[in-house]
């Protein structure tokens, strides 16, 4: 799948079944930690793992740029916990809940633990591939180097072309005419 709009109507076919999940979120000195909530896990939940992870492999493209230097640090994470980290960014309804401190066994602190969560799951992911497809286009969308070469100049080098090699026959034939 390398389009944007195709996801968006993938995730938006799973509103209806995925409307109580959400998808709560734990990070800072415990760790981080992704789970999607309000339901036993069901095919329609699966689908949303799976697509998750095949937008975020699209993200890593779209963010990667022409030296191919911008991806290294998404390279080693999972492509699904970047496509979360994109909806938690990205997602005006993902909500930060609670936090707490950790402590030590000797009463220090370990740092601070934050919580939050994003309802309407589906919806989110889908209005995030929207935003998406207007500010990162698909690849088979965006023309390469060689493609805008190929659209802005070959047909004048062609033509450019041709009427060289006429121009230097006829030269030649009026030169060896005389």
């Amino acid at each position: 799948m390398e389009s944007w709009l195709e996801l968006e109507k993938r995730f938006r076919s799973l509103t209806a079944e995925l409307k109580f999940c959400r998808l709560d979120a734990q990070w800072g000195a415990a760790g981080e930690y992704w789970r999607i909530a309000g339901s036993s896990r069901t095919p329609a939940t699966e689908q949303f793992e799976i697509l998750s992870s095949l937008a975020g492999q699209l993200l890593q493209k779209a963010l990667t740029g022409p030296t191919g230097t911008e991806k290294q640090p998404l390279a080693a994470e999972d492509p699904k916990l970047i496509w979360y980290k994109a909806l938690k960014s990205n997602s005006r309804s993902f909500g930060d809940q609670s936090y707490g401190q950790q402590f030590n066994a000797d009463g220090t602190s370990a740092g601070f633990i934050f919580t939050g969560s994003l309802n309407n799951i589906a919806d989110a992911a889908a209005n995030l591939c929207l935003a998406l497809h207007a500010s990162h286009p698909p690849l088979a969308e965006r023309k390469n180097r060689w493609q805008w070469v190929h659209d802005n100049y070959i047909k004048a080098l062609i033509i450019g072309t041709i009427l060289a090699i006429v121009g230097a026959a006829a030269k030649w034939v009026f030169a060896n005419a005389g």
